[in-house]
């Protein structure tokens, strides 16, 4: 469900810039933090600003016209529910609780149609979020009643065989099997999944000439980074060699993108001592997610293209489709 934006006239923005205090932010500072106690809400003059809301929501990107921080404005004080950050040069309107007193001596119906307007922005906003929550609690419950029903399948010697001795990591036996059963669960229930894979840029060098024992200290920090930017619902397994994969059950594209580049920076930064030579680590990183008509094969043959392209157009990078 997409949600309106409210947008000001320019007869609003002279009565604003009136009243209220200019102030100016370059890219990438922050307006207000997440947590922060506000008495008031910005008008955005000039420039966009990203409003983040620490993964519990999907970030929101507003344009000039717009306002924000209004929970602040109506409520007197009230604790920032996200963090608001300048893109690019950005020119704001501050209207704080003592403004509320001059527009009622400057115009007290244009307030009143400004109070209606917000009310009615946040309404929607509240609607939006309960759907946004109940979709999310659903999403859990599946993949959560999906692995549980897992867990209780396997017992001690398949967990065994499931492994990869040396990461901990599931390895490629348990990702043949649960590529299937996701694809089927998420055909059923209508959910999303994605899958990441990726091979490691520079690994035979490092065992070629630093000995085995040293690229197995190199897996083992690669499967840790892993372990780090997946949740508790995903399937990271060890797949061969320095090939690594995720199975994402319920996740979205844009979710599973995230991540990837969390791969690629951790990756990228295992400090070069830990490897006891000038040798680098990164990544060739290929992802995908679901689509009605996938086979477990056509979403194979699908990552594994994106990997050979990530590979062939430079290393160190995501390729995604």
């Amino acid at each position: 469900m997409s949600q309106k934006e409210i947008h000001f006239s320019p007869e609003d923005e002279k009565l604003f810039s009136k009243i209220g205090k200019i102030c100016n932010f370059a890219d990438g500072d922050i307006i207000f933090n997440q947590g922060d106690m506000g008495r008031s809400m910005f008008y955005i003059k000039e420039g966009i600003v990203c409003l983040i809301f620490d993964g519990w929501r999907s970030e929101k990107e507003l344009e000039a016209g717009n306002i924000f921080g209004e929970l602040a404005f109506i409520m007197g004080s009230h604790c920032r529910t996200g963090t608001a950050m300048a893109v690019g040069d950005t020119c704001l309107i501050e209207l704080s609780q003592e403004t509320v007193e001059e527009l009622i001596e400057v115009n007290p119906r244009w307030l009143i149609s400004v109070f209606r307007r917000t009310c009615a922005y946040l309404l929607e906003s509240e609607q939006n979020l309960v759907i946004d929550l109940k979709e999310n609690n659903q999403k859990l419950k599946l993949t959560v009643d999906y692995l549980v029903r897992t867990k209780n399948e396997l017992n001690q010697k398949e967990i065994l065989a499931n492994t990869d001795g040396l990461t901990r990591l599931y390895n490629r036996r348990l990702w043949d099997q649960q590529l299937d059963k996701c694809i089927e669960l998420a055909k059923n229930e209508s959910s999303p999944l994605c899958l990441v894979m990726f091979d490691l840029d520079g690994f035979k060098p490092i065992n070629d000439k630093l000995g085995h024992a040293v690229g197995d200290d190199a897996l083992r920090s690669v499967a840790k980074i892993l372990m780090e930017c997946v949740s508790q619902t995903d399937i990271p397994c060890r797949l061969g060699g320095d090939e690594f994969g995720v199975i994402m059950p319920g996740v979205k594209a844009d979710e599973s993108q995230l991540v990837c580049e969390q791969l690629l920076h951790k990756i990228a930064a295992i400090p070069t001592q830990d490897l006891d030579g000038n040798l680098r680590l990164t990544a060739s990183i290929g992802g995908t997610s679901m689509q009605p008509e996938d086979t477990p094969e056509s979403i194979m043959q699908r990552i594994d293209k994106n990997v050979y392209m990530a590979k062939n157009t430079g290393k160190n990078r995501v390729i995604w489709g």
